[in-house]
């Protein structure tokens, strides 16, 4: 009946436990020492341990079963647990037959003394963490080998909700902090030795920080942004550099900006720090001087709270999941090109959010954990299987499964030997949680076959050096990775990065080369990886990475950023804003700026970089000043003595020939009458535009092609116009817009027209008396009122006032209540002064029609 032997031990052990039970419900107590799989199990097929008192007592029978219903409720049992668990056999068959080689494999369930809602991994491959809130300052080494937890030397002081990074030494630096119950940000920073166990404090930080992000540099010097102050204060602002060598902290003023908590930083090819989220508007840092912000391009998806960003090659930065509610969309950018531009990859197979993102050795990206679940830590939707995205294809591949929801407050680390830790999260009281304990993942390649091995490799070695590898196993190598030790929190690892290193056979093993610069490969350790061919990792070794050998051996210029597009669209012999570009020599020698250089259609306004650049930095202002039409690519090329010469900045922006002398006002307009105006077109530019089409998106307005000149096309440097007319079917006011489609890069074109449309024709709109004798009345004078509207118009009053309404009166209308559309009537107006000299006065209509009230202005001298 059942496939295997456990499955008949689980069974006998099943009915032992339901004769318990059933015991015990006779006496009316109830087990409180369930294991949790034995509850699991219960609950899982709708078995309560209240389930199991079937019977209710009858009111004549006490507190006991009847009997023979102890019989019937052990029978009925028996029956739904030998159902239960022949479903859990066909599961258990299903789970098994899926292939590890495939999915990987989660490992069973390993009890911690808390959450791990901090991790960090040591150069010994040991893992420090420590738990969340009040436990914060009880930190563990766990030994991933052993798998033992131990206690380490507690900081002094609350360290949930800070940020880390390994430095150059191995040593563990340490920013921010909580205060737990003020939710106020800590100003310490302090360094972790995990060879002593020690730790040593250092200068405080401006302000308090939790939820900071603490970025390497390629001198080793880390950069932390953000944190929250405080609830009534917000964000720190500032940004401050940790300088190693000088124990000293150094702020970034001129670069201080409002971030989200735990910003996703990286250190980008060119140097400056990049900001990927979780905001949509992304920027790069220079923290060269008092620092720098410089806008780069939006993403797609908008803000992706509590999702995962990690840098999966150099300069590649991949963005899975997040926002409120989650969402499945990822999306990725390269920071090397030209122009570098968000786009889509492959989606998940499930939303999510509270996830981790781990960088495997073979270059591919672990997601495990999170919720699909609108709320801020939905345990209730718990997303148990893992996916790995494949950068070469862009597709997701779903992993197994966790055995327990990883969310808010989770860790996911790699260690050396290619396995994944998953732990911690923070629903500790819901049902279906457990995150006082940690499971590890084994990628499918630990599936494939046997490993490559590492019979020996240096513990350090110079940035950019070629270092011999010994290994048997050369001949079948096809690659060589090192990742940088993971330091993981909230969602984000802030010191994992992947380099893919050229290599070459040599005599018993493999001549590694490390990359050219340490804006790819900052001082630090690094775990070293070979795959052979089936892509199979090997155990890592440790290798520290020392950089200071770049002053002499390797590029010391650095270029700010690697791209600068000019926004809109700029006409023709204009000139854009100017950019900055920073020029930072990190050697100990000065480097001859021989020449900087752009193409006809940028230009350098501005640069204080000249002759030699000693160590530091040195500006170059950049514009974008077209002289001919399109999207304009170029370069900016500086020319010097260093061994990266030349350094380019790839310059972008759209030019624009066509302008257009502005938009239109009408006025007010008789409906079913008519004023042209023009608009002028101008091509800027020395070749011809080509007009495909002019359009109005109002049927109101029209071209009024007897005056227009705009043919076809419009020659270089020359103009023409085109006429319109607003002719208004209706009182009121009309707006809509005239669309110029051409071969310009602007097209369309489009021009705002507004105007108003008048019902009543009052005619003439003056009339001016003359001289007329004191007393005396001058003969009377016509005004028409006509009714040029398609609907009829009520009068609530004619009347004449202002000034000097006495000297003049209506003194015959055959104007009534209504007008009629397209009818008219009259009215005699006389004028009589009173006095000598000017005087004055009008007839004014009140109506309905759009203009009321509609005035005939009246004048006349008394003499």
């Amino acid at each position: 009946m059942f496939p295997n032997t456990s499955l008949q031990c689980l069974t006998l052990r099943a009915i032992a436990r339901a004769e318990a039970v059933h015991a015990k419900n006779r006496l009316r107590t109830y087990p409180s020492d369930y294991r949790t799989e034995e509850t699991t199990l219960f609950n899982y097929f709708s078995f309560s341990r209240q389930d199991w008192n079937t019977a209710t007592p009858s009111r004549h029978s006490g507190s006991g079963l009847r009997r023979g219903d102890a019989g019937r409720s052990m029978r009925q049992g028996l029956l739904w647990i030998t159902v239960a668990l022949v479903t859990l056999a066909g599961a258990h068959h299903r789970a098994n037959a899926q292939d590890p080689s495939v999915v990987g494999q989660f490992s069973p369930l390993m009890n911690w003394y808390a959450n791990a809602t901090h991790a960090v991994l040591l150069p010994s491959g040991k893992v420090l963490w420590w738990p969340s809130f009040g436990n914060g300052d009880k930190p563990r080494i766990w030994d991933p080998v052993a798998n033992t937890n131990t206690l380490t030397t507690p900081a002094g002081y609350n360290i949930f909700c800070s940020s880390f990074s390994v430095l150059g030494n191995g040593q563990v630096f340490m920013t921010g902090g909580d205060a737990v119950v003020t939710l106020v940000g800590l100003p310490n920073a302090s360094i972790y030795d995990p060879v002593g166990g020690n730790w040593t404090f250092l200068p405080n930080m401006n302000a308090g920080r939790f939820y900071p992000t603490n970025t390497v540099l390629p001198n080793g010097d880390v950069v932390v942004t953000s944190g929250e102050q405080s609830p009534q204060l917000g964000a720190d602002t500032l940004p401050q550099v940790w300088q190693v060598s000088s124990g000293t902290w150094r702020d970034l003023t001129t670069a201080q900006l409002l971030l989200p908590n735990y910003p996703k930083m990286h250190l980008a090819p060119n140097g400056t720090l990049f900001y990927a989220g979780q905001g949509q508007v992304t920027r790069y840092l220079n923290t060269d001087g008092t620092g720098s912000w410089t806008i780069g391009p939006s993403s797609l998806y908008g803000i992706r709270d509590y999702g995962p960003s990690v840098m999966y090659d150099n300069g590649k930065i991949l963005l899975a999941g997040g926002g409120t509610p989650p969402t499945a969309t990822a999306e990725v950018i390269n920071l090397n090109d030209p122009v570098p531009t968000w786009r889509y990859t492959g989606t998940m197979a499930n939303e999510r959010r509270q996830n981790n993102a781990t960088l495997l050795p073979d270059g591919t990206v672990l997601v495990t954990g999170g919720s699909s679940g609108a709320a801020f830590d939905d345990y209730t939707h718990p997303v148990l299987p893992a996916e790995l995205w494949n950068p070469a294809t862009g597709t997701w591949s779903t992993m197994a499964s966790l055995s327990t929801y990883r969310g808010y407050h989770s860790v996911a680390l790699l260690l050396p030997d290619g396995r994944v830790l998953s732990a911690g999260g923070q629903c500790s009281l819901a049902q279906g949680c457990n995150v006082v304990t940690a499971e590890i993942f084994s990628p499918p390649y630990l599936f494939k076959g046997a490993r490559p091995t590492i019979a020996s490799a240096p513990t350090s070695i110079k940035g950019g050096q070629t270092f011999f590898v010994s290994t048997p196993d050369a001949a079948n190598i096809t690659q060589v990775t090192w990742i940088r030790l993971g330091a993981v929190t909230h969602t984000f690892n802030q010191e994992q990065r992947i380099s893919f290193l050229s290599f070459s056979p040599a005599t018993g093993g493999l001549n590694v080369t490390a990359p050219p610069s340490a804006n790819l490969a900052p001082p630090g350790y690094y775990m070293l990886f070979l795959l052979n061919s089936s892509g199979v990792p090997s155990v890592a070794s440790m290798i520290n990475v020392d950089n200071s050998s770049f002053a002499t051996n390797g590029p010391a210029i650095s270029v700010s950023q690697t791209s600068l597009k000019f926004a809109g669209k700029w006409q023709v012999g204009t000139t854009a804003t100017s950019m900055p570009v920073q020029l930072t020599n990190l050697g100990t020698t000065p480097v001859t700026i021989n020449s900087i250089t752009t193409g006809t259609d940028f230009t350098v306004t501005s640069t204080t970089c000249a002759g030699q650049l000693g160590p530091g930095s040195c500006t170059i202002n950049v514009a974008f000043k077209p002289t001919t039409v399109g999207q304009l690519n170029e370069f900016l090329s500086i020319n010097d003595s260093d061994s990266s010469s030349p350094q380019t900045v790839a310059l972008s922006g759209l030019a624009t020939a066509l302008r257009v002398s502005g938009n239109l006002n009408f006025g007010n307009v008789l409906v079913g009458a008519n004023t042209p105006m023009p608009v002028t077109l101008t091509n800027l530019g020395t070749g011809p535009i080509n007009i495909t089409g002019i359009t109005y998106s109002n049927l109101e307005f029209s071209q009024y092609l007897q005056s227009s000149t705009c043919g076809t096309s419009i020659a270089g440097l020359s103009s023409c116009q085109v006429f319109s007319i607003f002719t208004p079917n209706a009182s009121g006011a009309q707006s809509g817009s005239l669309n110029i489609f051409d071969s310009d890069p602007s097209s369309p074109s489009t021009v705002s027209l507004k105007g108003i449309g008048l019902a009543l024709k009052l005619s003439p709109g003056s009339i001016s008396f003359g001289y007329t004798k004191v007393l005396t009345t001058h003969y009377p004078v016509t005004v028409t009122v006509t009714n040029v509207g398609p609907v009829t118009v009520n009068f609530s009053s004619i009347a004449i006032g202002s000034t000097n309404s006495g000297d003049f009166s209506i003194q015959t209308s055959t104007c009534g209540a209504t007008l009629g559309p397209g009818t008219n009537c009259t009215l005699a107006i006389t004028f009589t002064p009173q006095v000598v000299g000017f005087r004055s006065a009008n007839i004014s209509f009140t109506d309905d029609a759009f203009g009321s009230p509609q005035v005939v202005l009246l004048g006349g001298t008394g003499n």
